[in-house]
C-alpha cells in the first residue's frame, strides 16, 4: 500500500512545477503518481485504482516450492519504483529472513499487457496489475537459482514470459 493522497495544484505552483493546474494522486514524499484530474472525486477514484484499500486480510501468500527437499516459501516483498535509465521496475521477494532484489524490465510488462508503450508516470500501477504473474514467474527463477548480479538477484525479461519460458 502506498498511502497516496489528492492533491490541487493551483496556477502559481503549476507554473514553478511546470505542469498543469488540477488534482495529482501524490506520494507521501510529494512524487506524483497520476494527473491531472478535472476534480478531486476523479483523483479519488484514480487513487482508488492505482492503491486498493488492504483487503481484510494482509498476510503474504507464500508460493512454495521443494529444493533439495526442503520447502522454500517465497513471499510479497516490498516495490522499489521505476528506474527510467534502466527501464525497469525493482520489487523484492522475501524468503525466510532474507530479501530478493528483483527487477522486471517495462518491454516485458508491456508485452504482457500488450498495450502500446505504458507512459513513465503509470508503470507502478502497471506494476500492480500484473503483480501476480511477474511475482510467480520471479519465483520460478528463484527455484532454477538464476540469479544475477551484485548482490544476486533476480532479473526478468520478456523471454522470462514467453510460452515454455
Amino acid at each position: 500500500m502506498q498511502n497516496l493522497s489528492p492533491r490541487h495544484v493551483k496556477t502559481e505552483e503549476s507554473l514553478r512545477l511546470g505542469v498543469t493546474t488540477g488534482w495529482y494522486s501524490t506520494k507521501v514524499s510529494g512524487t506524483f503518481v497520476s494527473g491531472p484530474h478535472d476534480s478531486e472525486a476523479d483523483c479519488l477514484r484514480k487513487i482508488a485504482e492505482i492503491d486498493p484499500p488492504p483487503a481484510k486480510v494482509v498476510k503474504a501468500t507464500p508460493v512454495t516450492y521443494l529444493s533439495e527437499g526442503k520447502p522454500m516459501a517465497l513471499t510479497r516483498g516490498s516495490f522499489g519504483g521505476y528506474e527510467f535509465d534502466r527501464m525497469v521496475v525493482l520489487f523484492s521477494m522475501i524468503d525466510g529472513e532474507r530479501e530478493i532484489p528483483c527487477a522486471v524490465s517495462t518491454s516485458a510488462m508491456d508485452e504482457l499487457e500488450k498495450p502500446e508503450r505504458t507512459k513513465p508516470d503509470q508503470r507502478e500501477a502497471q506494476f500492480i496489475r500484473l503483480r501476480d504473474q511477474i511475482e510467480a514467474r520471479a519465483a520460478h527463477k528463484f527455484h532454477a537459482k538464476e540469479f544475477e548480479g551484485t548482490p544476486p538477484g533476480i532479473i526478468l525479461r520478456s523471454l522470462d514470459f514467453r510460452k515454455g519460458a
